[in-house]
């Protein structure tokens, strides 16, 4: 049994004349009745004083006959009984439509009559007269006897070729032998049982066919409803609710429950309209008219109250000739009302008595919790603006609320803000009182329009389908009577429409035709422009079944639409596309639109001429939308999808109809080219990586791209990520580079938690594109970190949408206030640049599993910066065109440190060297991250941000405060990852946090960093995510890089160290140091010469290398070098006999893995191996045949230079924070060419005498200086960098090393006895062999191995060693301390024990301090103790009283 959905209307009475029309949806079972009915609703309305009309189902049997009515007699007949249950809908609301005083007619003789006028005074004139004579006598519309074929009942043959298929047979078996037959005997030209024939037939296929259940919600319902109202909403805006208001001022209550959930967190506008045009104007009080009645939205939460949301700022805006005028915020009332105006005379659908009020609430206030209900309080009435008041004491007025998500402020707010461009008109006609007039077209400029408005309804497929789905599912006849009124008046309005035409829809649009712009074109078909005839195919094909059961649907009115998708499929096989139009997702798209008519109406099809050129147009418009190397000439991921799924769309199009369309094998490879493109540069998880005129970054490709072609084509990576890699095979690579489409992506992996960064240099060679050469997008742990800020539809002179797609509002760099100059991208005025500049290059593109780099030379798009006008954005931004700027040499290079961070290195080199240059650096983030610098001003107490938000102006009170932070702009999100953006030069460039847009959102944060200078230089800046939960402190120390031929050195290489340390509470203890050189230019090093940089030196030009807390190396990476070295401990990181291309090392405890260049010889090749390497690979084979001597890993019969000796590292070579203890046994080298056993480390040089001289003037006069010295002097611990770090903490895997040592415990062969202990880490035989002995036990199966230990934690593991040697007699008399009460209960027996044993003894001011972290120094005291209880202990101690 289907389950089907009742709406239920709940109808609020507010007051005595107003109420809510709100609908929810619950479901019910096939024959259950809704708890409340229609009737009963309608019977509350009328008790309330409310006039609203009944709902009904069928006709008003009191209207007069007409030969439409009879017809729709016929077509009742006609209609199937309804078999199944459908969702009950009433909201009181009767279309306003006379549909009986319209001429439903066959439109055939009077569009032909005036064709034939046109062609006399406009197309004769035209270049291509001829051809359009031919088609104007031929019939410009079909007549019936063009259609449906004239019959010679002598020669038993047409008189003429039909335009229906009579030898079509339907999957089910259907056939037009009726149809024919009734053609044959039609007399006089009377078609009428034709056309009966005709629906019978088309009524049979789809019942046959079957029509799916389609969703029904309130969005659909309300959009529903206003469209019998003649009023149109654009589907960029959200439907909040309908209600009526008396005129007796009072309070009103309205349910917004779904405005206040989808905009929670963040800001939100509701925009009341009215709906008729009229006289009543509907008035409200404002904020500034005081809070009693002030506009305040009430939320409950778990069904608690909440306080009232007040609104942030409201308004109201004015049409017509005052469209710039604003109320400023100081009016104590708010207005609503659409004006009487003819639309149909006019073309104008405002005017100046055209009203809108507009209410901004901030949402981001509201608790946790489920919000239960959620109010919108208004006080006012409606007022009468007649010229002579009626005094109808009985009117109310029908309003209307949408919402959207973009910002404003009061005093700015007009009917011309570019960034609320309107999309919501009434298109009646008072005048005409309820004759149909659509307003088919761009209205008046007045009306300020989105560029959307017409498009829309042109296309019909966001408002035309809703109509006739909400037909379907609820069986209203009202829905489908209006749908089929709009389709009807756009054929019969619009089939001969010319751009520009005076006194018609084309007055002020410019509907365009296949063969470009031209004036006098003839538009057969209706507006005709490509995509907006292809959608429109589409929609209307694949949605017409939902109305074919409507008993308003009569033969006549059937006919002529299967007229009208004749002439269309006829336009679409003329092969008369511009380049343009070819291209992209237009060609596509039309081959989609052809195919929906072709597939869903087969019998008005000329099959084999429309599937030839469907193939034929489907390869050409598939190759353009397709670069050569695979990625996609759309620059926007949305965009690629769209131009995908029109391809796919005839696969599931035939596959839904049971009919067949054929694939070439090279169409179905692009395809795949094409689906495996949208997955190399999608954000982790598959998901919109939003550049360009994207999509949300939340929208997913999986299920509806990759899934589908997957599964379809077999291919073995889309499987698998469709699949969670339980299918398919996953791909050999992470990252990924397009060189044509000029485009990357750098990943860590394939998971939806892995890193990811997005990078283009196309120039915005391609449709949908962007200035964002260079722009850097940034995923990481699952969130969005770094963003394209989007884009706000395609309104060519709006602030919001130069913002958006300018360099500034990406991920980039700007000089001096200068937009890149690469192509213009798509629907952009000519205020901005007008672009030329060639693609960028990507000359160094280096992947690997340990790091990932490139370098992108964006040169082409920063030379001759200029603007075509003054753009607001640009420099000044005073109404004048700025002078051209020269521009700059730009480089950016990205150094990809896997699986953690990326460091970016801009190069700028100005062509004028002489003046001092400003250069932003840009950052964005979206909204909800709540951008913030590090070193931020903190607000004092009584001070506030300002309201002014000047879109470029640095936000109020954000201000850096030099050397209270690092100046990194950070994101701050609770319960996800974020990230740091952090300067490295912080004392020369200035952090600021200034207003931009995201999307259509004004008021978004956006960080800049601005460097002011003269001559060659550059930004180096580290993009860091941090895991949910987790923080680092980043500290960066420029570097001054040296060893250049020539004085002219400014910016010829940037370098830096870093300090990275982790936060308490961080997943990670890690701590360490980076250090990175890049040479910029390699002309200015001198031949054979090193570049040093901090403490080391190379002769390559790039240069990483990353060391642990304990100086451990972890990772080097080096390009275009022999060597790495140390130069302050005199020793080679790396060094080589021969130029290494690329080469990196990470060390891992005993593991060293290498990656590099096929050609590397790694016999001339020694890395420095500080502790026991058990294994080498490289570039992921294991390496056999090496050996390991005097700290130096080499792969040939011997060194290749003289080792140095090396004091080893503190710790005993971890990667991630350093080992116990030092030393070990000297040894003149293990080879290992069977690759097992394991290296040796040589000790530390001292001066002669005892070792712990060495560090005699650390531990002179210390507390504990004969215990350590002790245990430097048998080799039990060694320092580093002439240092024991004696304050340093200490982890659970150092001291359980000390530990063992100590008592001579050996380390063992790992065996996996620990779930976070990995074979590879150095620590790992350590906890082996303590595990076996009973020393560490983990918990819940972890070692925890580097977490910092406490001193209750040493106690224990201290007295659990010694339980290997001796007997221990545990304690339990207590503890005499200050602070007894902080030790843990599972520690006090081991702490007591411990105290009673000597072992330890507290501190000066009796206090054991259990918690605090065990420092080095304590540790080795500790170790010492136990050392010499085992010495002293020939029998085990008497137990303790």
């Amino acid at each position: 049994m289907k389950r089907i959905i009742a709406l239920l209307v709940s109808v609020t009475v507010l007051a005595v004349q107003a109420f809510v029309l709100s609908v929810s949806a619950v479901p019910i079972q096939e024959g259950q009745t809704p708890e409340i009915t229609g009737e009963e609703l309608m019977n509350e309305m009328d008790e309330s004083g409310n006039e609203l009309e009944e709902v009904v189902s069928e006709k008003d049997e009191t209207q007069e006959e007409s030969p439409a009515q009879s017809e729709s007699e016929v077509a009742e007949e006609l209609t199937p009984a309804r078999s199944d249950a459908r969702v009950s809908t009433t909201t009181g609301l009767r279309p306003i439509f006379d549909f009986d005083s319209y001429d439903w007619s066959d439109p055939a003789q009077r569009l032909n009559q005036q064709a034939r006028e046109k062609y006399e005074t406009t197309w004769s004139k035209d270049s291509r007269a001829a051809k359009i004579k031919a088609e104007v006598d031929e019939g410009a519309f079909p007549t019936d006897e063009a259609f449906f074929g004239v019959w010679d009942s002598e020669t038993e043959t047409f008189m003429n070729d039909p335009m229906l298929n009579y030898d079509y047979v339907s999957p089910f078996g259907a056939t037009l032998f009726a149809v024919q037959e009734a053609v044959k005997n039609a007399e006089d030209g009377d078609y009428s049982q034709a056309k009966e024939e005709l629906l019978r037939y088309y009524r049979t296929v789809t019942e046959n066919r079957g029509v799916a259940d389609v969703a029904v919600t309130t969005q659909t319902t309300l959009m529903s409803d206003l469209l019998t109202q003649n009023f149109h909403v654009n589907s960029g805006w959200g439907l909040t609710a309908m209600f009526y208001m008396g005129q007796e001022t009072q309070d009103i209550s309205v349910d917004v429950i779904d405005t206040v959930e989808k905009y929670r967190g963040a800001t939100g506008s509701l925009i009341v309209h009215a709906v008729h045009k009229d006289d009543y104007e509907a008035v409200f009080y404002s904020n500034e008219a005081g809070k009693e009645h002030a506009p305040y939205i009430e939320v409950f939460i778990n069904g608690a109250p909440t306080p009232p949301i007040y609104a942030k700022a409201d308004g109201y805006v004015t049409g017509g000739s005052k469209k710039d005028d604003t109320s400023g915020g100081t009016d104590t009332r708010l207005y609503a009302r659409e004006s009487a105006l003819d639309t149909a005379a006019d073309g104008i659908l405002t005017n100046e008595e055209t009203r809108r009020t507009y209410l901004l609430f901030d949402f981001s206030s509201l608790p946790e919790g489920t919000i239960t209900s959620a109010t919108l309080h208004l006080y006012g009435g409606v007022e009468d603006r007649a010229e002579t008041p009626r005094n109808d004491s009985s009117y109310s007025k029908l309003m209307m609320i949408a919402n959207n998500s973009t910002a404003w402020e009061e005093k700015n707010l007009c009917f011309s803000s570019e960034a609320l461009r309107t999309y919501a008109y009434s298109m009646q006609s008072p005048q005409d009182s309820g004759m149909f007039t659509a307003f088919w077209g761009m209205p008046h400029p007045d009306c300020n329009a989105n560029v959307r408005q017409d498009q829309e309804l042109l296309r019909f497929g966001t408002w035309w389908d809703i109509l006739a789905k909400q037909y379907y599912m609820t069986g209203n006849e009202d829905y489908a009577r209006t749908a089929i009124l709009y389709l009807h008046d756009f054929i019969n309005s619009t089939f001969l429409i010319i751009r520009g035409e005076a006194n018609s829809y084309g007055r002020y649009s410019k509907p365009q035709t296949n063969s470009g712009f031209v004036p006098s074109q003839l538009l057969f078909g209706g507006y005709s422009v490509t995509l907006d005839a292809s959608a429109r195919a589409s929609g209307i094909a694949k949605n017409f079944h939902y109305i074919m059961e409507s008993e308003y649907l009569t033969p006549e009115i059937l006919t002529t639409f299967l007229k009208y998708f004749r002439k269309m499929g006829e336009h679409f096989v003329e092969d008369i596309w511009t380049s343009s139009e070819a291209g992209g997702n237009w060609g596509t798209a039309q081959t989609n639109g052809h195919f929906s008519i072709m597939a869903y109406f087969p019998e008005i099809a000329e099959q084999d001429e429309w599937s030839e050129a469907i193939s034929k147009h489907l390869m050409t418009a598939s190759g353009s939308v397709m670069n050569e190397d695979g990625s996609s000439h759309e620059l926007s991921h949305s965009y690629t999808s769209y131009a995908l799924g029109t391809q796919l769309s005839l696969k599931t199009t035939a596959e839904e109809l049971g009919i067949e369309f054929e694939y070439s094998e090279e169409l179905m490879d692009r395809i795949r080219q094409l689906t495996l493109y949208m997955m190399r540069m999608a954000n982790p998880g598959g998901t919109d990586p939003q550049y360009g005129d994207a999509g949300s970054y939340t929208r997913s490709y999986v299920e509806e791209r990759f899934k589908f072609v997957g599964d379809w084509l077999q291919d073995p990576e889309l499987l698998w990520m469709s699949y969670d890699g339980k299918q398919g095979k996953k791909p050999d690579y992470t990252s990924y580079y397009y060189p044509y489409g000029k485009t990357m992506a750098m990943r860590s992996g394939w998971g939806k938690d892995d890193l990811f960064l997005h990078v283009t240099a196309d120039a915005a060679v391609g449709t949908h594109s962007h200035w964002d050469d260079g722009g850097i997008i940034v995923s990481a742990y699952g969130n969005y970190l770094l963003s394209d800020q989007g884009y706000n539809g395609y309104l060519q002179d709006d602030l919001t949408h130069r913002w958006l797609v300018s360099s500034r509002g990406h991920n980039t760099v700007e000089i001096n206030d200068y937009n890149q100059n690469s192509n213009t991208p798509n629907n952009m005025d000519s205020t901005l640049n007008k672009g030329g500049g060639k693609k960028g290059d990507f000359p160094n593109v280096t992947f690997r599993d340990g790091y990932d780099f490139t370098t992108v030379d964006l040169s082409n798009v920063y030379k001759n910066l200029s603007y075509g006008g003054d753009p607001i954005i640009a420099p000044g931004g005073n109404g004048t065109t700025p002078p051209v700027d020269p521009g700059m040499q730009f480089k950016r290079n990205i150094l990809f440190v896997k699986p953690n961070f990326w460091i970016v290195s801009d190069y700028m080199n100005p062509y004028d060297q002489q003046k001092e240059n400003k250069y932003s650096q840009y950052w964005h983030m979206i909204p909800e991250a709540k951008m913030s610098i590090d070193g931020q001003y903190v607000l004092q107490p009584g001070e506030t941000i300002g309201n002014v938000h000047v879109t470029d102006a640095q936000i109020e009170n954000t201000q850096y405060v030099r050397e209270t932070g690092n100046g990194a702009f950070r994101s701050n999100f609770v319960d996800k990852a974020n990230i740091q953006v952090v300067p490295v030069d912080i004392e020369n460039v200035e952090p600021k946090l200034c207003y931009g847009y995201y999307e259509s959102r004004g008021s978004t944060p956006y960080g800049r960093y601005d460097k002011y200078a003269t001559g060659t230089t550059g930004f180096d800046t580290i993009l860091f995510p941090m895991k949910a939960g987790d923080d680092y402190e980043i500290t960066p120390t420029p570097l001054t890089v040296s060893g250049f031929n020539t004085e002219d050195i400014q910016g010829a290489a940037s370098a830096f160290s870093a300090h990275i340390q982790a936060e308490d509470g961080s997943s990670s203890k890690d701590d360490y140091e980076i250090n990175y050189m890049i040479l910029h230019e390699m002309d200015k090093k001198a031949v054979g010469a090193d570049l040093t940089f901090g403490s080391y030196a190379t002769d390559g030009n790039v240069a990483y290398y990353e060391k642990n807390s304990a100086n451990a190396p972890r990772r080097a990476i080096l390009q275009g070098a022999t060597h790495l070295k140390n130069k302050d401990m005199n020793f080679e990181v790396l060094i080589s006999t021969e130029e290494l291309k690329d080469i990196t090392v990470e060390w891992n405890g005993s593991v060293m893995t290498l990656e590099g260049a096929e050609d590397i010889d790694l016999t001339k090749l020694m890395i420095y191996a500080p502790y026991p390497i058990k294994s080498v690979s490289w570039n992921g084979k294991e390496v056999t045949n090496y050996n390991q001597e005097k700290d130096y890993i080499y792969f040939g019969d011997g060194h290749i230079i003289p080792p140095p000796i090396i004091p080893p590292p503190v710790g005993g070579g971890s990667s991630s924070g350093g080992g116990g203890g030092g030393g070990g046994t000297p040894s003149n080298g293990n080879n290992h060419g069977n690759g097992g056993g394991s290296g040796t480390v040589t000790p530390p040089v001292v001066s002669p005498g005892k070792p712990s001289d060495s560090f005699k003037a650390e531990l002179n006069g210390h507390w504990a200086e004969k215990e350590i010295s002790a245990l430097v002097d048998d080799g039990i611990i060694a320092g580093s960098d002439n240092s024991l770090h004696l304050q340093d903490k200490t982890t659970r895997a150092e001291f359980t090393k000390m530990i063992l040592g100590a008592l001579d415990i050996k380390p063992v062969a790992y065996e996996g006895c620990f779930g976070d202990v990995n074979a590879n880490d150095w620590y790992a035989d350590y906890m082996q062999a303590a595990y076996n002995a009973g020393i560490v036990g983990g918990y819940n199966g972890n070692a925890n191995p580097n977490d910092t230990m406490t001193r209750e934690e040493a106690v224990k593991i201290m007295l659990k060693a010694l339980e290997t040697k001796i007997t221990v007699n545990y304690s339990e008399n207590g503890l005499n301390f200050a602070d007894a009460g902080a030790v843990s209960d599972w520690a006090k027996t081991y702490m007591e024990t411990a105290v009673s044993m000597g072992l330890i003894s507290g501190m000066e001011d009796n206090t054991l301090r259990p918690q605090d972290n065990a420092l080095r120094e304590q540790a080795m005291v500790i170790v010492y103790r136990v050392m010499q209880t085992v010495k002293d202990s020939t029998q085990p101690p008497a137990e303790t009283e």
